[in-house]
């Protein structure tokens, strides 16, 4: 390899994934500016998530920090960043005082692609706070992770708030009890900026999610097809987000126009959700169902296999047509059990 190539090849698999990570290099020297100041308050708190060019786990983030009220060190636990996040816990705060709290969360960390993280964190000393988490599955490339696993991560834990009642069903059937439930931590700071926007309705905004789809064997662009024809259908003009743009004023405009949404993410259903915003789920994992059965039953939703053929003009309008459910006793429900939380630290 000469020596041009050896410098690509180290640009490529080493910087590039960092930068990416951290979305430019002024944000990583804003977030490296912030954790050296938030590592030495009296009372350092780290803050863990996966990613944060994800938006349902940025937005997350976002609201775990507004509940809590205080900044902190901000940690990834993505495979590139993980080595170095642990080593940033073990090593301890840069002041005197030792980790206050290490809040984790949102996201859905309970699935085996995390099993790394987790057993770092399990053989640390830290005072871990799980708040707003959750499980994913999709066999066989997606799996929960072990209960024994679980069973570790809640003897470590002080305490343990998840997103829905599957994810504690899970914790409950590894013996983990005193488990709480609430709504995604995103919504507590995605409702106030959604009430603050001028809404238009002038779209259908399609939320994609093209892994999970792929794994499902459905193809991506065919129901890209099948969601620009429903647009056109209902007059509508016709958008689309991979919510990989962390939670950025655009993303948040493309909910604010939107007349309803289509979404095979997540958080294309929890942003809609938060906004008020009338959606139509398609379901590729445990994840989707988990959040629709604990907290909008009543919404919409096919199922990704199905998706092709079952979605229609008329399930759109249904959901149009649809009352819109409040969050606000979801938000307070948060904030109540944060308070409770640090109170007991």
């Amino acid at each position: 390899m000469d020596l041009i190539g050896g410098l690509r090849w180290r640009y490529q698999s080493w910087i590039e994934p960092r930068v990416h990570l951290h979305r430019s290099p002024q944000r990583m020297l804003a977030r490296w500016a912030n954790n050296r100041r938030s590592a030495r308050a009296p009372k350092p708190i780290a803050y863990l998530y996966a990613d944060p060019t994800n938006s349902g786990d940025y937005a997350s983030h976002l609201g775990i920090k507004q509940l809590v009220g205080r900044p902190g060190v901000e940690l990834f636990g993505a495979p590139i960043a993980l080595r170095k996040t642990l080593n940033i816990l073990r090593q301890g705060p840069q002041g005197a005082a030792p980790w206050h709290a290490v809040v984790v969360g949102g996201g859905s960390f309970l699935q085996s692609c995390f099993d790394d993280m987790w057993d770092g964190l399990i053989s640390l000393d830290v005072p871990l706070v799980l708040f707003g988490i959750g499980a994913a599955e999709e066999p066989p490339a997606r799996l929960v992770t072990s209960a024994e696993r679980m069973r570790r991560i809640g003897a470590v834990s002080k305490s343990i708030h998840v997103r829905d009642d599957f994810t504690r069903e899970l914790f409950a059937a590894a013996g983990v009890d005193g488990v709480t439930t609430g709504i995604c931590p995103a919504v507590n700071y995605l409702h106030p900026c959604a009430t603050a926007s001028k809404t238009r309705a002038t779209h259908l905004l399609h939320v994609v999610h093209d892994v999970d789809l792929a794994l499902a064997d459905v193809s991506g662009q065919a129901l890209r097809s099948k969601a620009r024809e429903l647009a056109a259908q209902l007059g509508l003009e016709y958008e689309e987000t991979r919510h990989m743009e962390s939670v950025q004023s655009r993303l948040l405009a493309r909910y604010a126009r939107a007349a309803v949404v289509l979404s095979s993410r997540l958080h294309g259903c929890i942003f809609s959700y938060a906004s008020g915003r009338p959606f139509v789920a398609i379901v590729c994992d445990s994840k989707l169902n988990a959040f629709l059965d604990t907290h909008v039953p009543q919404a919409p939703r096919v199922e990704v296999k199905t998706a092709m053929a079952s979605l229609s003009a008329a399930t759109l309008k249904a959901a149009m047509a649809a009352p819109i459910p409040d969050p606000a006793d979801a938000i307070a429900a948060n904030v109540v059990r944060m308070r409770e939380i640090l109170a007991e630290l």
